[in-house]
């Protein structure tokens, strides 16, 4: 039997190896949760990857220039060229339309109030206008399954990050 040991530069490359697997896995469309998706990027030995995290962490949580849809009216906040949608379940539909306003969009994030909400399916592919997207959040503000907001959302662009948060009010 023959036993291998790894190297320090071994151990690094191996390590690296995993972490773009993980990178590409996180970038894929696979559903993940928001806290254990940024720990991990924080976490990374890659600065590019914890500087992504810095600067998702600041889409979710900061201030930014947005654009709000709510029950098929649209509002447009900040000075600049919005980075964000945030959108009500209900308006889903507006985000297949192709507008200047969306091309420089970042985040899409997407509120789920009640149980209803769970009715639409979004193409990530169909989506023209933006032209910039990374990321598409689903926020449920009630206690909802994460299997039932895989339904909710189609891609094969391994580029758009999709994550959810779930927050329940006490």
């Amino acid at each position: 039997m023959k036993t291998i040991f790894l190297s320090t530069g071994m151990k690094s490359v191996s390590f690296s190896l995993f972490m773009l697997f993980f990178t590409l896995t996180i970038s894929a469309q696979t559903l993940q949760e928001y806290g254990q998706m940024i720990a991990a990027m924080k976490a990374s030995p890659d600065p590019v990857i914890v500087q992504q995290a810095a600067h998702l962490d600041s889409l979710v949580f900061k201030i930014q220039p947005k654009i709000y849809i709510s029950n098929f009216v649209e509002t447009v906040s900040g000075e600049t060229a919005p980075v964000c949608v945030d959108s009500d379940a209900l308006s889903v539909s507006m985000l297949s339309e192709s507008k200047p306003l969306f091309q420089t969009v970042e985040l899409i994030k997407i509120r789920l109030n009640v149980p209803e909400d769970l009715s639409f399916v979004l193409d990530l592919t169909a989506l023209p206008g933006f032209g910039n997207l990374k990321y598409v959040q689903f926020f449920c503000g009630y206690d909802c399954n994460p299997q039932a907001i895989s339904a909710l959302f189609l891609s094969n662009n391994p580029g758009i990050t999709v994550f959810y948060n779930i927050s329940v009010a006490n």
